[in-house]
């Protein structure tokens, strides 16, 4: 029984996914989402306690901000409400050291000065250097997606000395990065710090690229919703719906299987629904593709073997949150005005955690004291506790798999280690806690199905950009007629950035007027488009910073 009958229908309510649909739906398309679980969101969980609205995902929006989405989509008409800031963030040192990373190059040169004159030397002429970074992943994410390979040549080509220069940056490890610009112990771990939360370790090639995102990303809109990440995903759904398009939890997904042109989704309860013309996958690209695609035929050969040989989870990598009510405000700290203290904090109980940590998870043991984010959400919406109370978030990098034991048995042992730190650079907050929720890389599989909740696939070098998450899958579309791929497993990978369900949704609007006929260029002309916007995205990293756009019209009609 065929319960509906739509255009696209798109597999995980995670942003991406909602992104895509909105997308879609916008462009007049039939859409339903389709999410296993009861609410919305994937990764972007919250709950409740007494008042206290408590966020176990992630909380800062900065990249989806930068996208372009949140305007395109029209979110703030639909409620959707941010609180910016300027300061990006503050690191704490369990010494007392504190280095500000401002709106500003010389803001932030000018607290590192306070430690180290060199190295504020060093920090400038490195954001000179990395600026174009920034512009070289906004052009990547609205275009075609080159393969890293490509996109060195190109950049190395046309570029120029300072593209080559770029290069070379960008596929050093951010340990020898650190090493070789930086002199002071705290900047360099400050440096190795920034990095952390790629997913990789600081010794692991291509990794100076995430902590270059910070010294090349100074000026951009930093900010959260007011409401929480929940607020957002309420937006997002609104979106959706409000374009006629539908969001349905509690539908987990059997199979995907080949009917005629189309494609019918099944569920375990029985459900069915036939997509006419497209099914976008929001979930790991490998657990779509290899466990719901039916029949397996269906699936190339050569396809297969790269998903199957896809790197997962990297040095047995993965994140932990604590998100804690507070019985008082008074013990948040405060840093002299109100963005400094809605900021991200940044929190090292000495500088060499910054890489003992990954020594610690590669042996599969939890880190004694990790590097961890800390942030009071209360601080830029007091509205999500009682009056005089506030919220506390904690995230810090983790052990996967703990050698000998499961991780209901390691959790004490890892709320421990957090608060170890949080308490060598905030000591008057773990008194004031009076009810908190650890969640841990198992209950985030749980959760999501993922067994890498935050990223789908591993952010290795082989598996950037139009690799990402394999070869001919790294611009959404697959060698599948009909099936497309977003979230976290396609570039630009993990965080609430939204640029993957645009693309994707981009990606699928072209194949839908393909088959009108835009196919009469065949394989020959698409490569020479993709060539010719390959080397225009390489001249405009000489260019000044532009609002990025969409091609995605409203109101296209495809029926």
């Amino acid at each position: 029984m065929t319960d509906a009958n739509v255009d696209v229908v798109v597999v995980g309510a995670g942003h991406n996914g909602l992104i895509c649909a909105a997308y879609l739906a916008r462009a007049g398309l039939d859409v339903i989402v389709v999410e296993q679980n009861d609410v919305a969101g994937g990764a972007l969980i919250s709950s409740e306690w007494q008042g206290h609205v408590l966020e176990h995902g992630a909380v800062e929006h900065t990249a989806v901000l930068a996208s372009g989405v949140i305007d395109e989509l029209g979110l703030e008409d639909l409620g959707l409400a941010y609180r910016t800031r300027d300061v990006a963030a503050i690191h704490l040192f369990g010494d007392g050291t504190q280095v500000t990373i401002g709106r500003s190059v010389e803001s932030t040169a000018d607290s590192i000065a306070a430690i180290s004159i060199r190295d504020a030397r060093a920090w400038t002429e490195l954001s000179e250097r990395s600026e174009p970074l920034l512009r070289a992943f906004a052009i990547a994410s609205r275009g075609w997606v080159p393969p890293m390979s490509v996109a060195t040549r190109l950049a190395r080509t046309i570029g120029g000395r300072d593209a080559d220069a770029l290069v070379e940056l960008v596929q050093m490890s951010v340990l020898d990065l650190a090493m070789r610009w930086f002199e002071n112990p705290h900047v360099r771990a400050l440096a190795i710090f920034r990095a952390s939360f790629l997913g990789l370790p600081p010794w692991a090639p291509g990794t100076a690229n995430a902590f270059l995102l910070t010294t090349g990303g100074h000026g951009r809109r930093l900010g959260r919703p007011l409401g929480g990440s929940r607020a957002f995903v309420a937006a997002l759904t609104a979106a959706v719906t409000g374009r006629g398009g539908v969001v349905r939890c509690g539908f987990r997904v059997e199979s995907v299987e080949r009917l005629g042109a189309g494609w019918t989704v099944r569920s375990t309860a029985g459900e069915q629904i036939r997509a006419r013309r497209a099914v976008v996958s929001a979930i790991p690209p490998q657990d779509f593709v290899l466990r719901l695609l039916a029949p397996p035929e269906l699936v190339p050969t050569s396809s297969r073997r790269r998903l199957e040989a896809v790197e997962i989870v990297a040095s047995n990598i993965s994140q932990l949150t604590v998100a804690a009510a507070l019985d008082t405000s008074s013990c948040v700290p405060t840093f002299g005005d109100p963005e400094s203290d809605q900021s991200m904090l940044w929190l090292l109980s000495d500088p060499s955690a910054a890489v003992d940590s990954y020594t610690a998870i590669s042996l599969g043991l939890v880190p004694p004291s990790p590097g961890t984010l800390v942030t009071f959400p209360t601080s830029v919406d007091p509205g999500l506790a009682p009056s005089g109370a506030a919220t506390m978030w904690a995230n810090a990098v983790t052990a996967r798999e703990v050698q000998g034991r499961t991780w209901a048995q390691a959790a004490g042992e890892a709320t421990e280690g957090i608060w170890r730190t949080i308490d060598a650079c905030l000591p008057d907050v773990r008194s004031h806690v009076v009810h908190e929720v650890l969640t841990s890389p198992s209950d985030l599989t749980a959760l999501t199905g993922a067994d890498n909740p935050g990223n789908h696939v591993a952010p290795t070098a082989a598996q950037w950009l139009g690799r990402r998450p394999t070869r001919r899958m790294g611009n959404y579309a697959t060698p599948i007629d009909g099936i497309f791929v977003t979230g976290a497993g396609t570039h630009p990978g993990g965080g609430i950035n939204g640029a993957s369900g645009r693309a994707c949704a981009q990606a699928v609007l072209r194949s839908i007027g393909s088959h009108r006929g835009m196919r009469r260029l065949g394989r020959a002309g698409a490569i020479a488009r993709q060539i010719g916007a390959s080397i225009g995205a390489a001249r405009d990293l000489r260019a000044p910073p532009q609002v990025c756009v969409t091609d995605i019209g409203e109101d296209r009609r495809f029926r």
